[in-house]
């Protein structure tokens, strides 16, 4: 039985260490997303402040929701400012 015991342990041991490491990751990722929509929603009601409140139509899409241009040189705007850009070329 004590010959069982000590070749579990390793193993064991292994596996909390992980299951700690994973968990701290975690609550990391969790902390840092809180903390990442709390400063975007005061950047947001501090530019509301200053310039007026942007209605969702007026903001600007993310990168990922914003494909970039394809290899033939052709651009398709995503957004009323990039007509602007399109039109300038």
């Amino acid at each position: 039985m004590t010959a069982a015991l000590w070749a579990i342990t390793p193993t064991a041991l292994v596996g909390v260490l992980f299951w700690y490491t994973f968990r701290s990751v975690l609550r990391a990722d969790r902390t840092e997303r809180r903390v990442r929509k709390s400063v975007e929603q005061q950047e947001e009601a501090r530019f509301a402040e200053r310039y007026g409140a942007l209605s969702d139509d007026d903001r600007q899409p993310t990168a990922a929701a914003h494909p970039a241009s394809p290899a033939d040189g052709s651009t398709q705007p995503g957004h009323p400012s990039d007509a602007d850009d399109a039109a300038s070329r």
